[in-house]
């Protein structure tokens, strides 16, 4: 097992230099390209070894690629977001006291339930409901089944987040 991941870290990094030219052409920036490859490598040690991955460089090329990919669409959901917030924004500076309070309290309210979740549950619906990733992606850059996104992200659905 311990062979296994030191081979694995080797082919990571043996692919890093490569695979950060490529996210850095399709992201535009080598911050943000590396920061990928960083998240996407820590993902693939963390992962079950059974099964082996056959093809080390296909499947960093497959899983930066859906990183990157997912980020782009993070950040086209959040310019959208600003653009339908930008008028209520300016009505909360009307709103009256009361509902300012009223309102801080609902997000509070989330917030804690968001944070009792269990770690793995909160990542999963953080991912799907606030970033907007599909549940394959989720679960092929968490190294976990389907299936098991699925189940997290019911658990999280059913407290009425």
């Amino acid at each position: 097992m311990k062979l296994r991941a030191e081979n694995l870290t080797r082919s990571i990094e043996g692919y890093r230099r490569e695979v950060n030219r490529f996210l850095t052409r399709r992201v535009g920036c080598a911050d943000t390209a590396a920061d990928i490859f960083q998240s996407v490598a820590e993902n693939l040690l963390r992962r079950d070894p059974d099964p082996p991955i056959k093809d080390v460089r296909a499947f960093l090329y497959r899983a930066v690629k859906n990183a990157a990919f997912n980020l782009q669409r993070s950040e086209r959901t959040r310019a959208e977001l600003n653009v339908l917030l930008a008028p209520i924004m300016e009505e909360w500076d009307e709103r009256s006291p009361e509902n300012i309070i009223e309102s801080t309290e609902n997000v509070q309210k989330v917030e804690q339930i968001i944070q009792s979740l269990p770690v793995l549950t909160r990542q999963i619906f953080i991912m799907y409901r606030l970033h907007g990733i599909n549940q394959k992606d989720i679960a092929e850059q968490m190294g976990v089944s389907l299936s098991t996104v699925e189940k997290h992200v019911k658990k999280a659905l059913s407290l009425r987040i």
